[in-house]
């Protein structure tokens, strides 16, 4: 049964616990674990966050499965591209979900589960490199590219993680903070951009041909626009920041953003099924057994530098407590 318990306004609540103008519909702090997994089935004003990341879970798994099973069926090496960007998108979704239910606990757990959560979010980065390289490039740039391009990425992530972790111990939760803000969307334009560099030629290719109409790439477009679109909802904080209170359950940027970022993922997903369709990424053969090694890696990595952040985290509240 779905029900809606004793909710707490901001004011009862640490700073560190706080979403930036949203003024009810918190979760009690200080609770067993099972208050918040039970959570799950209440109305507050996280319950569409996570519901949104469960949804978008069950809609990558079928995607990933579907298209790997079409892939392999015609005996395209894509079918890597398709289970590495699959992969890493659920990591995304799945640990945003369980953020999103957890971090209520404590500021202590806020602050992890976010950290947490951050795995997630490089991960998608390193995903959309994968597509990237092996899914949407011109030849010449993956011919160019391929040898190291991954590399470089994968390294990057990683430190966009230790960017992400520290923009949040230096600053806290509170992304309308334009100095946390600024590390937090300069980190992830530089690795956004990084994964523009293997398809841009397309463009310029397209624009020189007689017999190629700019349109043809309206795929590729569209998966742009959408991340625009999911950055400003990211930012700009509307429409809360204008009406506070008014969006506290439902209607929140975040939850805008939440949406945006499953549909930017099925959008990739249909991006490289277009190429595929009109044979754009046959030249492009990803090692499945590497992808694999490296996005374990990636992740294990995360998770151990997280583990090492534990410290630094108990360090910052109680800082936070002594300047109170």
């Amino acid at each position: 049964m779905i029900y809606k318990p004793r909710t707490l306004p901001a004011e009862k609540l640490p700073l560190e616990m706080r979403i930036p103008h949203v003024k009810t519909g918190y979760r009690l702090p200080y609770q067993p674990w099972s208050y918040y997994v039970k959570s799950l089935l209440h109305v507050h004003n996280e319950s569409v966050n996570v519901w949104t990341h469960l949804i978008g879970c069950l809609l990558i798994l079928f995607q990933t499965y579907t298209y790997y099973g079409i892939y392999e069926d015609k005996g395209s090496k894509i079918k890597g591209t398709v289970l590495g960007l699959g992969i890493c998108c659920f990591i995304t979704l799945f640990n945003s979900a369980t953020a999103h239910l957890l971090h209520s606990k404590s500021c202590h757990a806020n602050f992890l589960v976010f950290m947490y959560d951050y795995v997630g979010v490089v991960s998608w980065g390193f995903g959309t490199a994968i597509l990237a390289l092996y899914g949407v490039s011109s030849k010449d740039m993956y011919d160019w590219l391929g040898p190291y391009f991954v590399t470089i990425q994968i390294v990057w992530t990683y430190l966009n993680f230790i960017n992400i972790c520290l923009a949040k111990l230096w600053y806290g939760h509170d992304l309308s903070l334009s100095q946390r803000k600024i590390m937090v969307v300069v980190g992830i334009s530089i690795q956004g951009l990084w994964n523009f560099i293997p398809f841009f030629p397309r463009y310029i290719e397209c624009f020189k041909s007689s017999e190629c109409e700019l349109s043809s790439l309206n795929h590729v477009t569209i998966v742009c626009v959408s991340f625009i679109c999911m950055t400003l909802a990211f930012v700009l904080h509307q429409p809360e920041s204008t009406w506070p209170g008014y969006f506290d359950i439902i209607g929140q940027s975040h939850q805008i953003f939440h949406v945006f970022v499953i549909l930017t993922m099925t959008l990739q997903f249909r991006c490289l099924y277009i190429d595929f369709k009109t044979n754009a990424n046959a030249h492009c053969k990803p090692n499945i057994a590497e992808l694999l090694a490296y996005i374990v890696i990636l992740n294990l990595s995360c998770l151990i530098t997280l583990y090492l952040f534990k410290g630094r985290v108990k360090n910052k509240l109680d800082n936070n407590n002594k300047e109170q």
